[in-house]
Parts: structure tokens; C-alpha cells; sequence
């Protein structure tokens, strides 16, 4: 049975969308013994908190939480046996930050479930001293010895992408692939992006919804095509070689969403310090410049320093902060290779992404095995 709201947020969530400014400094430091479970985290936290698990506590994600901000200094389990009693689960605050030895392990790669986890950053005022406003990652001192870990496991897809086998006219209902969308990975509800293929960046993409896929591996969609998408390939002249002229179709689903309130105008300061010299930007916030007085700013991710981050299968929405140096996922900010680190991203959706990462002194950026960008995995 097809479900065409899969890929929308539930209704429970509008409680974290923006309420304006709250600023949370009350730090409430989380109180029991070895397991808490959400429901007991959010009866000592608020939204006007930042909430603190600290050193000898886990955190059980058995239920919704919306708070001020997280901080993570003992550990945080999220997974198919804690997420039982819902579809849909969700962790809200202003930033979620592991420090010092915490961990964030989060794990929902069962192939048989439909549960779905947000987490949702929100713009609240709150300001990670490490991490800044609208955060999610890792942070520590410069100095120590500690190894913040974030482990994350979305729904596990064979294969992301594939290419048209036969064209798609305008009125068209169903679609073939090169591969078969089952052994893919693929399921009905799953939404997919389609690219253009008209010559000079002309044309239109579109975004469908898998409503059945047939046993010879068609897929049924659940709204019609509108433009024409190719499906062919030219033979080189001179060596005899095909190309594949065929359209990208890109699986978009993920069962965890990185998300958050939509992008903001924020004012520049011109007091802020220079991060780079000569490159007018600041990693304080957003500093003014000859050719800059706002930022557009949404949620960024970062690991900062040493740790370990490990992030598989997700979809990150509204990200990135531009005029600053905090881009969609920075996932590695060292200023030299002295410290300990692992990192891996796989196959992730950003939409929409404002930035693009770059060096900075030594490693900024890191993605690998299964990384795959396209006009439709970046979405507008």
C-alpha cells in the first residue's frame, strides 16, 4: 500500500518550528541512574533549557523531546527498539552537540521497519560556545584527550541512483530503470527526482512518488510526467564508444531527516574578528564586509577537533550558513593532523544546500564511498 505523506513531517512537529527568540541559558543538568528515558529528560528540561546528559546517564530516544538545546556528555541511544511505539519520533533544539567522551548513536538501518526519526534544529537564540547557533555535531577542547563520537544509521539503500532504460513523455505514469528497483532497495512511498535533459541547462527536473513497482521491475508513479526526459546514448565517431544520454533518477527518502526552521537574514556585525585574513568572514557569526551586510543562515553540522563521526543514509534540509564559515556538513575542522579522527558520510541528501564547503588549513570536508551529487540530490 502506497503512502504518499512518507516523506512529510508529521503534524507533532510543528511544536518545534520557530516561536521567535527564546535565548535558553538555564542549564539543567539531567538527574537519574544509568538509562533515562525521554519522557524523564523532558519532565527536568524545557523549551527555555539547555539540557545537559551528563557523564554516568544514557539517554533512551523512546519518545519525542523538544528542548532549549542538548548537550551530550554521556551517551544517547536511538534506534528500532528504543523508536517502538511510533512511526515518527523527533528530537528538537536550538543546537544538539556531543561533548567531552559522549556519544550520539542513532541507528534505524532495519530493512523491514517504517519508522522515521527527525531531528530538528531550531532558531531559538541558543549559541553552542563550540559549535555556534543552529548546530549538530562534536565538539571539544583543543587540548584534551577526549573523542566525541556521533554514529548514525539511516535506512540502507543498494543502490541510490540509477538512469532511465526507456524515455518519459509528457502524461507518462510509469518509468523503467537500468536496474530493478527491488533489489535497489527501493520501496512504494519512496520519492524520486528525476533530471532534466534538454541541451544548454534548459528544462525541467521533477519529483514523483513510487506508487507500485511491478514484478518486471516497472515502476508505477503517482502523479504524471511533465516534461520529456531522454533515455539513449551517441556513438563516438572516432573510437566507436557509446555514451549514456538517459536521465538520473535519484532515490530522495531517507527515514532520518536532519532539519530545522527555514533560512534567516541576519544582520552583519562589524566588530566580529577576521577568520582568514583577506577573505572577510567570521567564524563568530556573520561579519560585515565590503560586499556583505546580512547572512543567510539555516542549520550547519560540524565535527570540531577530534572524534569520530559517522554518519550514513540521511537527509540534511535547510542547511548551510552563508557569509560565515559554517557550511551544510563540515564534518572535520582541524587546524592540523596532531589530533585522532574518523569520518564517513554515504549516500546523503542535502536540499536545499546554500554553501559549499572548501579548505581551510588542512581538511575542512570529507564525504566518501557513495557520495553522489546531482542536480537532483541537491534540491531547490
Amino acid at each position: 500500500m502506497s503512502n504518499a505523506n512518507a516523506h512529510k513531517p508529521p503534524q507533532s512537529l510543528d511544536q518545534c518550528k520557530n516561536r521567535g527568540y527564546t535565548n535558553p541559558t538555564r542549564e539543567v543538568i539531567v538527574s537519574g541512574g544509568g538509562i533515562v528515558s525521554a519522557a524523564s529528560v523532558q519532565s527536568q528540561c524545557g523549551t527555555d533549557s539547555i539540557c545537559i546528559v551528563p557523564e554516568s546517564l544514557t539517554l533512551r530516544m523512546d519518545g519525542n523531546l523538544n528542548v532549549g538545546a542538548l548537550i551530550i556528555r554521556g551517551g544517547l541511544d536511538w534506534n528500532d527498539n528504543s523508536q517502538s511505539s511510533s512511526s515518527d519520533q523527533f528530537l528538537c533544539g536550538g543546537y544538539v552537540v556531543v561533548e567531552n567522551n559522549g556519544s550520539f548513536e542513532m541507528d534505524l538501518n532495519n530493512s523491514a521497519n517504517t519508522k522515521t526519526g527527525w531531528i530538528y534544529i531550531k532558531n531559538n537564540g541558543a549559541v553552542h560556545p563550540g559549535l555556534r547557533s543552529r548546530s549538530f555535531g562534536t565538539s571539544k577542547d583543543r587540548s584534551s584527550s577526549d573523542i566525541p563520537t556521533m554514529i548514525i544509521r539511516g535506512r540502507k539503500l543498494t543502490r541510490t541512483w540509477s538512469l532511465l532504460s526507456e524515455p518519459l513523455v509528457p502524461g507518462d505514469t510509469t518509468m523503467v530503470l537500468m536496474h530493478n528497483p527491488a533489489d535497489m532497495g527501493w520501496r512504494v512511498g519512496d520519492r524520486l527526482g528525476i533530471s532534466p535533459t534538454e541541451q544548454a541547462a534548459r528544462g525541467w527536473g521533477q519529483d514523483v512518488v513510487i506508487q507500485d513497482i511491478r514484478d518486471d521491475g516497472t515502476v508505477v508513479l503517482m502523479s504524471t510526467i511533465n516534461n520529456y526526459h531522454r533515455a539513449d546514448f551517441q556513438t563516438s565517431s572516432t573510437t566507436g564508444n557509446a555514451a549514456l544520454l538517459s536521465a538520473e533518477v535519484v532515490n530522495l527518502s531517507r527515514n532520518i531527516i536532519l532539519t530545522g526552521d527555514d533560512f534567516e537574514e541576519v544582520q552583519c556585525d562589524p566588530t566580529l574578528p577576521e577568520a582568514v585574513i583577506g577573505e572577510q568572514t567570521s567564524v563568530l557569526g556573520c561579519r560585515c564586509s565590503s560586499f556583505r551586510s546580512k547572512c543567510h543562515v539555516g542549520l550547519h553540522s560540524m565535527q570540531k577537533f577530534d572524534g569520530v563521526t559517522k554518519i550514513e543514509d540521511i537527509r540534511v534540509e535547510k542547511c548551510g550558513q552563508r557569509g560565515t564559515l559554517d557550511y551544510c556538513m563540515c564534518m572535520l575542522f582541524l587546524e592540523n593532523l596532531d589530533f585522532h579522527y574518523d569520518i564517513y558520510s554515504s549516500q546523503i541528501t542535502i536540499a536545499p544546500i546554500l554553501s559549499r564547503c572548501r579548505c581551510r588549513r588542512k581538511i575542512l570536508f570529507a564525504f566518501s564511498q557513495g557520495w553522489r551529487m546531482s542536480r537532483m540530490s541537491l534540491q531547490k
